[in-house]
C-alpha cells in the first residue's frame, strides 16, 4: 500500500511539474523571489553542457529539434529529482534521439500535442521501445518505465504541430 501510496503521490507531483512548467513557456530568465519558497520555483533550462555537441551519449539532438524550458535536478536545488520538459519542434527521422539504456530508478515520460482543440492528438508521432516491444506514439499520453527496465531507442518520426515533452524520475540526477 504505501509504495502504490508513493508511485500516486510521484505522479500527482509529476503532472504539477507538468502543468507549471506549460504555465511558465519558454521563460529564460530566472526571477529573484526572495520568499522562503521562492528558491523552490524554477523558471530556467538547464545550463548549457561544458563541451557543446549535438551528439550525446543518449543519441543525436540537433540544435533546431527542440527547446528546453525548464530544468530540476539536485545540482539545481538540493534535495530535488531529475524533471526536464522540452519543446519539440522538428522531427529526424533517421537519427535516434536517445539510445537504449536502463535507469536505477523509475522513469516517467510524458507527450502532449499543443492543439488546445484537440489535446489528445499528438500532431506527430514517436517511436520508443520498451523492453523489447516497439510503440509508435500518436497521442498525448504518460508513460510509465519502472527501474531497470531497458527502454529507448527514441525517435522523433513526425512533428506536425510542437509535442510537448517532458522526463522525471526520483533521482537527483539523470543517471543511466
Amino acid at each position: 500500500m504505501k509504495n502504490t501510496r508513493t508511485k500516486v503521490g510521484f505522479l500527482f507531483t509529476m503532472l504539477f511539474v507538468f502543468m507549471a512548467s506549460s504555465l511558465i513557456g519558454q521563460t529564460n530568465k530566472a526571477v529573484e523571489d526572495k520568499t522562503v519558497w521562492g528558491k523552490n520555483i524554477i523558471y530556467t533550462p538547464a545550463p548549457p553542457p561544458k563541451t557543446p555537441s549535438t551528439t550525446t551519449n543518449l543519441g543525436e539532438q540537433p540544435k533546431d529539434m527542440l527547446k528546453q524550458i525548464t530544468y530540476l535536478d539536485n545540482e539545481v536545488l538540493p534535495g530535488s529529482y531529475y524533471t526536464e520538459c522540452s519543446w519539440i519542434y522538428k522531427a529526424y527521422p533517421d537519427k535516434v534521439w536517445v539510445t537504449v539504456h536502463t535507469h536505477d530508478f523509475d522513469e516517467v515520460f510524458g507527450m502532449y500535442g499543443s492543439d488546445p482543440n484537440n489535446p489528445n492528438e499528438l500532431n506527430g508521432e514517436i517511436e520508443l521501445w520498451i523492453g523489447d516491444e516497439k510503440h509508435t506514439i500518436t497521442k498525448s499520453c504518460l508513460i510509465f518505465v519502472p527501474k531497470g527496465v531497458k527502454h529507448c531507442p527514441l525517435t522523433i518520426k513526425r512533428v506536425d504541430k510542437p509535442i510537448l515533452f517532458f522526463t522525471t524520475g526520483p533521482s537527483g540526477n539523470y543517471t543511466f
